[in-house]
């Protein structure tokens, strides 16, 4: 069984348009479960969306927010991504968009 060449740009626009659908664009970004955003889709799909997500977050197009919770499996079933527009983006600190660390 073939699946299709991973895209990671395709996979991105997959999560924008679903956190559109969302968001009232005159209202605050409410975040979107990450549940909510994979539904319906195979484990191989839901493996390339979060590293899509991934992407995304660096980049600073969403943001990524989780219950704190000892249990690291528990914490993962809370990730959530807020949309961030044009200007949340550039407001955010670099620190916060770019995690790697420079060597």
């Amino acid at each position: 069984d073939r699946r299709p060449l991973f895209d990671i740009k395709a996979s991105a626009q997959t999560i924008v348009h679903k956190l559109e659908q969302q968001h009232h664009p005159h209202k605050d970004a409410t975040p979107v479960g990450f549940d909510q955003v994979v539904q319906d889709m195979s484990s191989y799909e839901i493996c390339r969306i979060f590293s899509a997500v991934l992407h995304l977050a660096n980049e600073g197009a969403v943001e990524l927010h989780h219950d704190e919770n000892d249990d690291e499996h528990e914490s993962m079933d809370t990730l959530r991504l807020t949309m961030l527009t044009h200007e949340e983006s550039s407001a955010m600190p670099v620190s916060r968009r770019h995690h790697a660390p420079r060597k």
